[in-house]
């Protein structure tokens, strides 16, 4: 189970990385990341 968690972290990842690439403020990834870290809760 412990590769799955593995995956989920790196496909959760992807959308951080391309808003912040999108947005250099990083606010778009902040709020990518809140919302992935609130629905895998």
């Amino acid at each position: 189970m412990k590769e799955r968690s593995v995956v989920v972290d790196f496909v959760s990842s992807i959308p951080k990385l391309l808003s912040s690439l999108l947005n250099r403020r990083g606010v778009k990834s902040l709020v990518l990341y809140e919302a992935i870290e609130t629905q895998s809760d």
